[in-house]
């Protein structure tokens, strides 16, 4: 125990600067806000504002400055960050170096008393932080600038939506959300928590058969169905009792929910007939993983049809980092733990025959001695070797060495079963 308690005192000591949630200081003029609908995009339009920012962006810090961005924008954070560029997609050549970003398939929409304009999104290579930042991606033109904590990693979390039907576009389920892309007045409310922050498909206003699209990550589908006809969808949806209604300028409808999950790949939803409908997705793993830890989020979802071992697969195949600052951690956390051991289990080891060799040390609080030393010696033999191969696989991003290991402790966070590892 004292070794462990050893690995998570340093460990601590690593994260200590950063244990709280992302600062931003000394960013001079510019201005810090939160990324959101309705955000206003520069200190000098008040009117202009970033709109249709899906679930992932939302909430990211915003760094707020003038319309017509240049040279270097410096500011200091408390924790490792990943800076994301949206640039104005009319002026593709403004975009920021290959070397240090790198496109996404993501975008947001400026808009406001702006005409609306899409605004690619490009993400930094590595992260940067804690301590001085500097950005130095701009030549005089408009762009957005937010940051994430790079320990908040989301891997499996991280939905793109990608081949969408033409002239569809993409927001975030909220209350006021836009229903349909022609039709500008009419919103959804009443809006649950369940369903707030989903990732809003937003489509024409009468939605027709087959609609298709792409998903990298196992993800929930939830259709909310007109309920003043019947419902058009196939029996593979299930209905949850539960409703979104639609307002705005349209009379306030109830549109009934049904849901269904999806593994990663093609989705193609099929109608029976023309309806009114809100299509959203949210991916079936918690968006919130901290550092070292995969497997957070993943126990909830363990009784969906996609099985538990897909969501540690997911972990790995999908936009898995092995530069990130949680990478390094790993590293840390391993060698800690490697070096730790041997002394772990070869002093145990002798204070346990010292006290079975002398009849002088059995009295009961030797004896109690002993059984300490015996627990020290299992962990030292049996759980730090296990707790390095599985930090080590997590850097090096080896799914089958992790699925192995993660078996052989299945009385730990999350049990596995030895088939679903040969899948």
């Amino acid at each position: 125990m004292a070794s462990y308690c050893l690995v998570g005192l340093v460990t601590l000591l690593v994260c200590a600067q950063c244990i709280g949630a992302l600062t931003v200081r000394d960013y001079g003029s510019f201005q810090v806000s939160m990324l959101r609908h309705g955000e206003i995009y520069a200190t000098d339009r008040a009117c202009y504002a970033w709109e249709d920012v899906t679930p992932w962006y939302h909430g990211m810090t915003h760094i707020r400055g003038p319309n017509d961005k240049q040279g270097d924008i410096r500011m200091r954070v408390d924790c490792p960050v990943k800076i994301f560029l949206a640039i104005d997609s009319r002026y593709p050549q403004n975009g920021p170096p290959n070397d240090q970003y790198k496109r996404t398939p993501d975008s947001v929409v400026l808009g406001g008393c702006h005409a609306r304009t899409l605004f690619y999104i490009y993400e930094s290579i590595v992260t940067h932080g804690p301590g001085h930042v500097i950005i130095n991606a701009f030549s005089d033109n408009m762009a957005g600038i937010f940051l994430r904590d790079a320990r908040l990693i989301s891997p499996a979390a991280r939905l793109h939506v990608t081949s969408l039907p033409a002239g569809w576009e993409l927001g975030m389920m909220r209350d006021g959300e836009k229903y349909a892309t022609n039709r500008a007045s009419y919103a959804m409310t009443d809006v649950a928590p369940k369903f707030y922050g989903t990732l809003h498909l937003r489509g024409p206003n009468d939605k027709t058969s087959p609609m298709t699209f792409n998903i990298n990550v196992p993800a929930t589908l939830y259709v909310a169905i007109d309920t003043r006809y019947p419902n058009p969808l196939d029996r593979s949806f299930v209905a949850t009792g539960e409703k979104l209604v639609l307002a705005g300028s349209h009379p306030r409808t109830d549109f009934a929910v049904y849901e269904k999950s999806l593994p990663p790949g093609n989705v193609v939803i099929s109608l029976s007939a023309t309806r009114m409908l809100a299509v959203m997705l949210k991916p079936q793993i918690d968006n919130t993983f901290k550092a070292g830890s995969p497997l957070r989020g993943m126990e909830a979802p363990m009784n969906s049809s996609i099985s538990c071992i897909g969501y540690i697969k997911a972990y790995f195949l999908f936009e898995y980092e092995p530069t990130s600052w949680v990478t390094r951690s790993c590293y840390v956390t391993a060698t800690i733990s490697t070096v730790s051991a041997v002394p772990a289990t070869f002093l145990n080891l002798l204070v346990i025959a010292a006290i079975a060799r002398s009849s002088t040390l059995r009295s009961p609080s030797f004896l109690l001695i002993c059984s300490m030393a015996v627990s020290d010696l299992l962990v030292g033999l049996l759980f730090q070797p296990r707790f390095t191969v599985l930090r080590v696989a997590e850097a090096m991003g080896d799914f089958d060495v992790y699925c192995r290991a993660a078996y052989l402790a299945s009385f730990g966070n999350v049990v596995i079963r030895d088939d679903r590892c040969d899948d």
